[in-house]
């Protein structure tokens, strides 16, 4: 019997996935709204963004028992998709993370497709920053999927990845101009692919690396770069010797203190022209629980 293609039923899967975990999570963030007013004057004027830029993670964590949960789109030529996240603070210095792994993706040679797995992860985190100006904050990272065999995908595949990054401000003045960030890492990516006759693995280092610029009290320009693995989904499965670079760059605007809406414009290595590059977008709703509970940091 000749199986469907994977592609398609692929991407029903893990968007149906995230968005329910998206959902889940906006769901019971929107419970909190309507008390944090009352608590807000007593806390100075602050804004809540996730704790990444449009892909990149950074070397922050959200605070104890804060909540962000962001929902993504990307619109190209007749297909629009969606993707979910979700962060929870703990501590101070570490959040776990609902989000996805990227890969570029290919189906019998085919142009290749960035492509999103569910995954699960924790990231732990020293806020040098708040204690010296001279030192970044740094922090790492480890997510790891959970994809299982099924009809679409004759094979199991599990992906992980292990982030290593450091984040910089520089010449911020508090309530005036912020200055810009810089932010910079590398990860570690592993797969692994089992069939009833072989097993593969793979691993390799991929460097990344991004900034953030504040033009304004309420809207700062980012862009970035990162390498993602190139993974043939056929029914043998296999990873390219090289990874390729994908770039993203654009605008985030604070809509509130708590909501936020990034707008971007993605170019990869192996677009032919401009007129192949896919927009961007992305809405996050932070809930500072923190203040809920009466918390603050040292």
């Amino acid at each position: 019997m000749e199986n469907k293609p994977r592609r398609v039923s692929y991407q029903k899967i893990s968007t149906g996935s995230i968005r329910r975990i998206f959902l889940s999570i906006l769901f019971v963030s929107l419970l909190f709204t309507s008390r944090i007013p009352v608590v807000l004057a007593k806390e100075p004027v602050q804004l809540y963004e996730p704790p990444r830029l449009f892909i990149i993670p950074v070397a922050d964590t959200l605070k104890a028992f804060d909540i962000n949960a962001s929902g993504a789109t990307t619109w190209e030529t007749g297909r629009v998709s969606f993707l979910g996240t979700g962060f929870l603070g703990l501590g101070d210095v570490a959040q776990v993370e609902l989000s996805s792994l990227r890969t570029f993706s290919t189906q019998n040679g085919d142009f290749e497709e960035l492509s999103s797995t569910p995954a699960a992860g924790v990231k732990l985190a020293l806020p040098l920053e708040e204690h010296s100006r001279l030192l970044p904050n740094i922090a790492v990272s480890y997510h790891r999927s959970f994809g299982e065999e099924n009809e679409f995908q004759p094979y199991k595949q599990q992906l992980a990845d292990l982030y290593l990054m450091a984040s910089k401000s520089f010449f911020s003045k508090g309530e005036g101009w912020r200055g810009f960030r810089l932010h910079a890492g590398a990860d570690y990516f592993g797969a692994r692919f089992e069939t009833n006759q072989t097993v593969e693995t793979k691993g390799f280092w991929r460097p990344f690396g991004g900034i953030e610029i504040w033009a304004s009290r309420y809207a700062k320009l980012m862009a970035e770069v990162e390498w993602f693995p190139r993974i043939n989904v056929d029914a043998q499965p296999a990873i390219a010797e090289e990874p390729l670079w994908m770039t993203v760059a654009g605008v985030r605007i604070f809509i509130t203190r708590f909501i936020t809406a990034d707008v971007g414009v993605r170019y990869q290595q192996d677009f032919d022209t401009i007129a192949d590059a896919k927009l961007e977008g992305k809405v996050g709703l932070a809930i500072p629980t923190h203040l809920l509970l009466g918390r603050k940091r040292d």
